[in-house]
């Protein structure tokens, strides 16, 4: 082989090495042998690494052996890109291209230094091939994102085009402590020098259209349509508020007591939406000067909501619903990534309400019962969060190091905010319902 074409396959031989094992490295571990991630995240490196350790060790002393070896790259880059463009058929219309023109381009430099060695008589090269194609199709199916697991009602939803069409989106003050901006779906409560944002409304960030990962989903696929305000009726102590996107949802709000708010928000999905950020529920809480949360099923052990840093550094916290109906509160290891340690636990049952204390060290902010959300959650393993953790999660933490700086708490049924990615996981089309208990006791 002539000097040029050695240095151009030691070039691609440690690309390929070293991106085996950045992936190996950077994605998540912990996942049981049956799931795909297992094998493509954990497993699927190492052969690859070992390809290239056999196909540059034999560079000279086997260059037969070599040639077949080095054959294999180029025939799984392009049956990866045309797997791809099947399997992904918006998010790579065009991208797939990309991984064709690598294919290509050495494919051409194996064919001008190595074609000549190689034996076909043994048969080896045509098994080479077709292993290295087998290869190529899998890596782009491994990524595509598993079906639907979260779970909707059986209700039926009432129309929102029988809510008359608002005259403004300035907000409205239904009780002396609650106020309402209808523009954003979000319902403000104060008490004293505290104030709860909540955001009960089903609202999706970061989509993909067709399964894939949402970072090459097309920017308006991925954004998806603006949620707009269409509709309001407005009662003595009560809101109704309609929003139609791609989908419809409904918002009532009611002053039950002088202490008590319900919430109910209703979305009627009419397919199933692949996702990797999305909220079920948003929480913003000012005012604290150290914050703390009890979740119900660990009625016993106050959490306190720490800061963190992205994308590494000072861990997050977080809870989720596993599949033996266990409530588990974590922190990762950096950041929002594994592997986590485990904080709490304890049973909360799909049937049961879940109750969030907000506590400004000893002193009761708010209470909020959440009525559905363990109901309908996914708890399907997270492509990438790994470790055991589901598509479900509350994730929370303060906005800055400061003890007293806001907080937010996000809660979703199925998202992959959680590890490392940008792999989606689908709400199943349906009726989504989130049925809230906000507990003021302490109104101004």
């Amino acid at each position: 082989m002539k000097p040029v074409y050695k240095m151009f396959w030691l070039i691609i031989l440690t690309a390929h090495a070293t991106v085996a094992i950045a992936w190996w490295w950077e994605q998540p571990g912990g996942f049981p042998l049956r799931d795909v991630h297992f094998w493509g995240n954990e497993i699927a490196p190492w052969p690859i690494i070992a390809v290239v350790i056999f196909a540059r060790l034999s560079l000279t002393r086997r260059p037969s052996m070599s040639a077949t070896l080095l054959l294999s790259i180029p025939v799984a880059w392009i049956a990866a890109s045309v797997a791809s463009r099947f399997i992904f058929p918006i998010s790579f219309s065009v991208l797939w291209m990309g991984p064709m023109l690598v294919g290509l381009m050495i494919l051409v430099l194996w064919f001008f230094s190595t074609r000549w060695i190689i034996r076909w008589r043994t048969g080896i090269p045509l098994l080479v091939i077709l292993l290295s194609s087998g290869i190529g199709i899998l890596a782009p199916l491994s990524q595509h994102a598993g079906a639907v697991a979260t779970i909707p009602t059986k209700l039926m939803m009432p129309e929102i085009d029988k809510l008359p069409i608002p005259e403004s989106q300035r907000s409205i003050q239904i009780s002396h402590d609650v106020q309402v901006q209808p523009g954003s779906a979000l319902v403000n409560f104060t008490a004293g020098r505290y104030m709860l944002g909540v955001q009960p409304v089903l609202d999706f960030v970061s989509r993909s259209p067709d399964r894939c990962w949402v970072l090459f989903a097309p920017r308006s696929l991925r954004d998806g349509p603006d949620q707009k305000f269409t509709g309001m009726i407005r009662g003595n102590d009560s809101l109704d508020l309609a929003y139609r996107s791609d989908f419809e949802s409904l918002l009532h709000i009611s002053t039950d007591a002088q202490t008590t708010t319900s919430i109910e928000s209703m979305s009627r999905l009419n397919a199933d939406i692949y996702s990797h950020l999305n909220t079920y529920c948003e929480l913003t809480i000012t005012g604290h000067h150290r914050l703390f949360v009890i979740f119900s099923p660990c009625p016993q052990t106050p959490i306190e909501v720490t800061s963190m840093e992205y994308p590494s550094g000072k861990p997050e916290r977080l809870a989720y619903l596993d599949a033996s109906e266990m409530f588990r509160v974590v922190e990762g290891s950096s950041a929002e990534k594994g592997p986590y340690h485990e904080l709490i636990h304890g049973k909360l049952s799909r049937s049961d309400a879940l109750t969030m204390s907000l506590l400004d060290n000893q002193q009761l902010m708010f209470r909020l019962t959440f009525a559905d959300w363990a109901a309908q959650a996914s708890v399907a393993l997270s492509p990438t969060a790994g470790f055991g953790l589901p598509e479900n999660a509350i994730e929370f933490s303060l906005n800055g190091a400061n003890p007293s700086s806001s907080a937010g708490i996000y809660m979703t049924l199925a998202a992959t905010s959680a590890g490392r990615g940008y792999a989606s996981v689908g709400h199943a089309a349906g009726v989504y319902r989130n049925r809230i208990i906000v507990e003021n006791p302490n109104p101004k």
